[in-house]
């Protein structure tokens, strides 16, 4: 399947309009622009914090976010009827209803439109008839792309430049403001970051993709090989501790399965042990190694990311049914950091007492519905490559934010819960 995604790649892109309606070109154009942040900012009063720019509060208009009005215009003339549950219906009222209650109401404002917008996205993915092929290779695309701008930045110690900056390619280097450097045996290094917003949003995109790509090939080729190496190069520069666990529990978990199927094993027995020796050396015995042996529980990041627990709860404790509105997280930030870390302005980073702290006990009561509901829907249609898409996406969100706060990640997490729900599946091979 692999070859053939490959061969249809080379011969362009006609095959996108063949057969299909206008908005699933659109969607499938949203998938293969997903990685792109190039964008509008606007920076009205209420996306400062301390008198400092929070591009989290920033209202942006994205590339895709374009496609995905695109999309709803198409359906909306087309008057094709989406379903919409009426427990959906119920958290819409309840989302306005902590709108009203909220103090920083603007910043809730922009966070319920994108809301609708990306349930919207989320809603299509399930409704749209999309082929598991074309889903495949279209994220395969800038997964490749990405791979290896990522791995030119390294090399390069700083960002590319030219047309890449139209791609949203942010322009940076190593000596950059707040820019995403790894301590690594007392030297700097600079982390890539493809045209994401961060490094760990990168290495999700290159996970989530290349889950999909291992996990859906039963032939072994060449570009299979090559793809797999390059994003895991890719993942293992981000230098993303998670992340690269994953993707180690992965990729041995799936070779096994190999080895198990196949009649002859020792070609796949090798590469299995080749795997296992690459990343025991990654994390133990090479320069990098510092990355995952030496962190403490004193470490500056890790002493911050406490103080935004601490203060997630105090949040929610402050309002524990409704939450402090949608969207207002960081403006509520001041009032309930310590004053050591005050212009330490980030989401905390865990996507559950996010959704807590904002939303209370009824809105995180909707949001482990909605996984629940996603999770049995899962099972029903025996999805189970998207299951472990979601599950990535879980473990991800218990130390980080970018799912619910950054727009690439935003639209990770619509299209995995969307795809859920979606009758053609994504299954294991």
């Amino acid at each position: 399947m692999f070859r053939n995604q490959a061969a249809k790649v080379k011969t362009g892109f006609w095959w996108l309009s063949q057969g299909d309606n206008l908005e699933k070109l659109i969607f499938y154009l949203i998938l293969l622009f997903l990685p792109t942040q190039f964008g509008r900012h606007f920076w009205p009063t209420f996306s400062y914090v301390y008198g400092i720019r929070v591009d989290y509060l920033s209202p942006t208009i994205y590339v895709t976010d374009i496609l995905i009005l695109f999309l709803f215009i198409t359906i909306f003339f087309k008057k094709l009827k989406l379903k919409l549950s009426k427990t959906y219906l119920l958290f819409i009222l309840y989302l306005f209803l902590t709108l009203l209650l909220s103090k920083y109401w603007q910043v809730g404002v922009y966070g319920f439109i994108k809301f609708l917008e990306l349930s919207f996205f989320a809603i299509c993915c399930s409704f749209l008839s999309l082929r598991k092929e074309r889903i495949i290779t279209l994220l395969t695309i800038p997964y490749l792309f990405e791979a290896f701008l990522s791995i030119g930045q390294f090399l390069n110690k700083g960002s590319i430049g030219s047309f890449f900056y139209f791609l949203g390619e942010r322009s940076f280097n190593g000596q950059t403001p707040s820019v995403a450097n790894a301590l690594i045996n007392g030297s700097l290094i600079l982390r890539p970051y493809g045209t994401f917003s961060h490094p760990n949003v990168l290495a999700a995109f290159l996970l989530l993709v290349f889950t999909l790509i291992i996990f859906s090939q039963r032939r072994l080729s060449i570009l299979y090989f090559i793809s797999l190496a390059i994003g895991a190069v890719a993942i293992f520069l981000t230098l993303s501790r998670v992340v690269i666990l994953l993707l180690a529990i992965i990729t041995i978990a799936r070779f096994y399965f190999f080895i198990k199927e196949k009649k002859n094993k020792f070609p796949q027995l090798i590469f299995g042990i080749i795997i296992l020796i690459t990343f025991f050396y990654f994390i133990f015995l090479s320069p990098f190694s510092s990355r995952f042996l030496a962190l403490s529980l004193g470490d500056l990041s890790v002493v911050q990311r406490g103080e935004l627990i601490s203060a997630s709860f105090r949040m929610f404790l402050k309002s524990p049914l409704f939450g402090l509105g949608i969207n207002s997280f960081l403006p509520n930030l001041p009032r309930f950091i310590n004053q050591q870390y005050s212009f330490f302005i980030q989401p905390v980073h865990n996507i559950y007492l996010l959704v807590l702290s904002e939303l209370g006990i009824f809105g995180f009561a909707f949001f482990i519905l909605l996984l629940v509901r996603s999770f049995r829907k899962i099972i029903r249609l025996k999805n189970y490559l998207v299951g472990l898409l979601l599950i990535e996406v879980l473990i991800l969100g218990f130390f980080d934010h970018y799912f619910l706060t950054l727009q690439q990640g935003q639209l990770l997490l619509a299209l995995v819960i969307g795809l859920s729900f979606s009758k053609p599946k994504l299954g294991i091979e």
